[in-house]
């Protein structure tokens, strides 16, 4: 490591290197690989491309405030269901609300520089 505490670039290289082995591995002791995450924030995102899996959650990239996300998963089946619609709120990302019996926001899409549509089309996909 430099004096200034900055790694240098083979330090990097061999940090990312162990990475991939370490993902590899976990990745070999799986024994389903076809399997639905669904988190309240990015972590199941973050599961699914360190073991270089599809996406198969309909809540990638979503960011569910606890309450809401108790709400939905005690009545899972419906909420997948229903359209996620827009909020028009001052806000530097975009807002989506799943209607039910309750209005809530449900959906906060928090990766900067994604669209509404673009999120939407992910929780389809």
């Amino acid at each position: 490591m430099k004096e200034n505490g900055l790694r240098t670039s083979c330090e990097e290289k061999d940090r990312e290197q162990e990475w991939k082995e370490y993902n590899k591995r976990k990745r070999l002791r799986l024994k389903n690989s076809d399997f639905t995450i669904i988190a309240s924030n990015c972590c199941g995102t973050v599961m699914y491309y360190d073991m270089g899996l599809p996406f198969l959650s309909p809540t990638i990239n979503l960011n569910i405030e606890m309450k809401a996300f108790v709400q939905m998963v005690e009545n899972l089946p419906w909420y997948m269901e229903q359209e996620i619609v827009e909020v028009k709120e001052k806000s530097s990302w975009p807002i989506g609300m799943l209607r039910g019996g309750l209005e809530l926001t449900l959906c906060i899409i928090i990766h900067l520089k994604r669209q509404f549509k673009n999120g939407k089309r992910e929780r389809k996909e």
